[in-house]
C-alpha cells in the first residue's frame, strides 16, 4: 500500500504514517489518564492547595475551589472511564501491568 501498488478507486487516498514510541514503564491506564489535561491541571491545583502553609480559612477555601471543578468533571470516575476505553481496545488488566511486575496502580493493590 505504501508503494501505491494497490489500485484504489478514485477519491481514495492512502497515507502512511510511521510512528515510534519510546518504551517506558508507564501503565496504559496512566497514559490514557494523562491525556485528560483538564483533570491533570485540576489535580495539580488541588495538590498545590493542600501543600500551602496558609491560614486554615483560606486553605480550606482554596481546596473547596479546587474540588468543585473536579466534582463537575467526575474526576474520581476517570480511571474507570479510561479502563473502559482500554477494554474496548482489547487491553486486559494483565496487559495493563508494567513489565517490571509491579502489582500496584496509584497506590492501590490489585486483587
Amino acid at each position: 500500500m505504501a508503494c501505491c501498488e494497490l489500485r484504489l478507486p478514485a477519491g481514495v487516498s492512502v497515507l502512511h504514517v510511521e510512528q515510534e514510541v519510546t518504551g517506558d514503564n508507564t501503565l496504559a491506564l496512566d497514559s490514557v489518564l494523562e491525556c485528560d489535561t483538564e483533570r491533570v491541571q485540576l489535580l495539580a491545583r488541588e495538590g498545590a492547595s493542600e501543600d500551602k502553609d496558609t491560614a486554615a480559612g483560606s486553605a480550606s477555601d482554596e481546596l473547596a475551589e479546587a474540588y468543585l471543578p473536579l466534582q463537575e468533571i467526575d474526576a474520581d470516575k476517570a480511571p474507570a472511564r479510561a479502563g473502559c476505553i482500554l477494554a474496548g481496545l482489547g487491553f486486559t488488566p494483565q496487559k495493563n501491568e508494567i513489565l517490571s511486575g509491579q502489582d500496584t496502580l496509584q497506590g492501590k493493590q490489585f486483587l
